[in-house]
């Protein structure tokens, strides 16, 4: 009798490690094309659409943020009413 031992994978580094889930409801066509988007990319789903996600998030913070910063500089150098 052979005994086989089965080893899993080697734990990822820390900053590899996905903790958190993202759940976006779908109609079939959104997920097929989500689906042949990533192939077309050469990524699996989640890859692909962490990638355009991120990208998209970093550019409404981005656009936010200024417009933000450009508020303030307006209403730094608004005169007072009395």
């Amino acid at each position: 009798m052979a005994i086989i031992i089965v080893m899993g994978r080697p734990r990822k580094n820390p900053e590899d490690r996905k903790d958190y889930h993202l759940r976006v409801p779908l109609a079939q066509e959104q997920h097929a094309l989500i689906g042949l988007a990533a192939v077309l990319s050469e990524k699996d789903k989640a890859d692909w659409a962490r990638t355009i996600l991120l990208d998209a998030a970093k550019k409404v913070v981005s656009k936010c943020a200024k417009d933000r910063l450009d508020q303030l500089e307006r209403d730094k150098i608004r005169p007072l009413s009395k």
